[in-house]
C-alpha cells in the first residue's frame, strides 16, 4: 500500500526530503533554504528525476521516478526504494541521506535479465533554487536567473555541476554540488537543453533521445542541472552499480573553484556515512581533511577564534580525533547527548573553557572560543579538548 501524502526523510544535518508516494520529490529543504525550484506532486511529478536509457540504433528510455515510472515504490521514513524490470533490465533505485553531512545519494543497480549484452547509461536531472521558500513560490523564474552553474571536472569521476545562488538569501549564498558515483561525461544547465519546446506540447524531452548532452552553459529561466553517466555494457545475468550524489551548503561566499572537488573526494572516499549503516564506495581519492574537520567534527578555525558546532548521532559518542589548533596537536573528544548538537561545556586540559553561543533559529547554536583564551590553556604536548553536546 502506498502512503497517503508526502513522506518526510530527515538527517541530523537538517537536510529534509519530502517524497511523494510515486517516488517523485515534493521538496528538499535545509533550515530556511529550499533546494528545488518546483514542488513535485502526484500527478506531474517534478523536474528532478533519473532516466535509464538503452543505447543502440534508436535510443530508448524510461523515467525511474514519478508517475510515469514503471517501478514499484517502497517508501518510509528511512528511505525510498523503487524497483521493476524494463525491457530486460531490472532496476533498483534507492535514496539515502548522509548521517553526518548535508548530502544525499541516489544508488541505482541495473541487472541485465536479457539474452545479450546491453549498452545503457543514466541521466540525473535536478532543478535548483536554493533560496527562501517565499521567494521561490513568488517567482521561480526570477530566482532561477540568479543560479550560477559551474562545471567542475574530477580526475576520475568526470564532470560535476556546482550551483550557487548569487542572489543573497539573508546574507548567504547557498550552494550545491551534484556528481556521479561512477563517471559522468556530459552535462547541461537549463531546462531548454533537455526538454526543448516539445514537453510543453505533450512530446518527449528531445535531450533524452540525443546521444549526449550539449556540455554548454546556458542560463535562462529554468535552471536544471543534468549530468549523464558514461555508458556501461552489462552482460546477461550481471549487474552494474551506478548512482549520483548531491551536497548542499547554506553559504558559499565565492564562486566555485576547482578546490570544491574536495566535497566529491569526501563522498567517494567513504568519509560520509549514510543513514542505516550504508557507506559510499571507498575506491576514490583520500579523505578531504578540511571537509571532515568542518562538517563532521564541526570545527571551524578562524584567525582570532574557533567555532565549534558539530551535529553527531548518539552512535558516535566517544568519537576522538587528533587535530592541530593554534599550532599545537590536540586530542579532540566528544560526549554526545540525545540531541547530538549544541555544545554544553568545553574542557581544555581538564579546565572549563569560556565560550559565546552563536544564534540559530532552528536549534541550539554552536559556540565560539577566542583563540587567545584557548592558547593560554595549551601545553607543549598532551593537549585535550572535550566537547559535551546536549
Amino acid at each position: 500500500m502506498r502512503p497517503h501524502g508526502p513522506i518526510r526523510l530527515a538527517s541530523p544535518s537538517e537536510l529534509v526530503f519530502q517524497v511523494n508516494a510515486n517516488g517523485s520529490i515534493r521538496r528538499i529543504d535545509r533550515c530556511d533554504v529550499i533546494v528545488n525550484a518546483f514542488l513535485g506532486n502526484e500527478i506531474e511529478g517534478g523536474p528532478a528525476n533519473l532516466f535509464l536509457r538503452r543505447l543502440g540504433v534508436r535510443i530508448e528510455w524510461t523515467p525511474l521516478l514519478g508517475p510515469r515510472s514503471l517501478g514499484a515504490v517502497r517508501l518510509n521514513e528511512r528511505g525510498l526504494e523503487v524497483a521493476r524490470e524494463w525491457d530486460g533490465l531490472r532496476f533498483r533505485v534507492s535514496l539515502r541521506l548522509a548521517a553526518s553531512a548535508p548530502a544525499w545519494f541516489r544508488h541505482v543497480e541495473i541487472e541485465n535479465a536479457g539474452q545479450g549484452v546491453k549498452t545503457i547509461d543514466l541521466l540525473y536531472a535536478h532543478d535548483f533554487a536554493r533560496a527562501d521558500y517565499g521567494g521561490v513560490r513568488l517567482n521561480e523564474y526570477y530566482i532561477s536567473q540568479y543560479v550560477d552553474h559551474t562545471p567542475l571536472v574530477h580526475s576520475t569521476r568526470g564532470v560535476m555541476l556546482s550551483a550557487r545562488q548569487n542572489l543573497s538569501i539573508g546574507g548567504r549564498h547557498p550552494w550545491a554540488l551534484v556528481g556521479s558515483l561512477a563517471k559522468a561525461l556530459s552535462f547541461c544547465t537549463d531546462g531548454l537543453q533537455l526538454h526543448g519546446l516539445a514537453t510543453r506540447a505533450g512530446g518527449v524531452p528531445f535531450g533524452l533521445e540525443a546521444e549526449s548532452l550539449p556540455g554548454v552553459l546556458r542560463q535562462h529561466e529554468h535552471a536544471l542541472a543534468v549530468i549523464r553517466d558514461a555508458p556501461v555494457r552489462p552482460a546477461p545475468d550481471t549487474r552494474a552499480a551506478l548512482g549520483f550524489f548531491g551536497w548542499l551548503e547554506l553559504d558559499h561566499p565565492g564562486a566555485s573553484p576547482t578546490s570544491d572537488l574536495t566535497f566529491a573526494d569526501a563522498v567517494r572516499s567513504g568519509a560520509v556515512g549514510v543513514e542505516g549503516g550504508w557507506r559510499v564506495d571507498s575506491r576514490g581519492a583520500g579523505i578531504a581533511v578540511r571537509l571532515v574537520r568542518e562538517h563532521l567534527l564541526g570545527l571551524r578555525l578562524r584567525r582570532s577564534s574557533i567555532g565549534i558546532d558539530p551535529m553527531l548521532p548518539r552512535t558516535l559518542d566517544g568519537l576522538t580525533a587528533h587535530v592541530e589548533i593554534a599550532g599545537r596537536r590536540v586530542e579532540l573528544s566528544y560526549r554526545v547527548g540525545h540531541r547530538g548538537h549544541g555544545p554544553q561545556s568545553l574542557l581544555c586540559n581538564g579546565a572549563p573553557l569560556a565560550f559565546v553561543r552563536e544564534s540559530n533559529p532552528y536549534r541550539a547554536g554552536g559556540v565560539v572560543v577566542a583563540i587567545a583564551a584557548f592558547r593560554e590553556r595549551l601545553c607543549d604536548a598532551g593537549n585535550q579538548l572535550l566537547v559535551e553536546l546536549a
